[in-house]
């Protein structure tokens, strides 16, 4: 009889467990039943933003045209033209000399 009342209090416990750990209670403010299963990150974070590198400038994620005009008429049929979308980058600002490169394959010859 002892045996039988024990195992039923365990039971009572765990059930009670599972029962109020699935609870749909609210964190932060915002209900978890709201995510619908996504993960969104802490809603209180600064936002990050990349610093520009010194001497470079940013070039715009944009879309760019690939292949013969419409001009073309003797490969109109062969070379279709083709939109390539590309992500932003950076890029210098200023070309380099050939010292500046020369000086750049010295530094990646001793670092190796």
């Amino acid at each position: 009889m002892k045996r039988i009342l024990i195992s039923l209090q365990a039971l009572l416990i765990i059930s009670l467990v599972l029962l109020t750990s699935c609870g749909g209670g609210n964190s932060g403010g915002t209900s978890m039943a709201s995510y619908k299963g996504q993960l969104l990150g802490s809603a209180n974070r600064a936002t990050w933003r990349a610093e520009v590198p010194y001497g470079m400038v940013t070039v715009p994620t944009g879309t760019l045209t690939l292949g013969t005009g419409d001009q073309d008429v003797t490969f109109a049929l062969t070379a279709r033209p083709k939109q390539v979308s590309i992500h932003s980058f950076y890029m210098d600002a200023t070309e380099i000399t050939n010292n500046e490169y020369r000086q750049f394959v010295q530094y990646v010859k001793d670092s190796i």
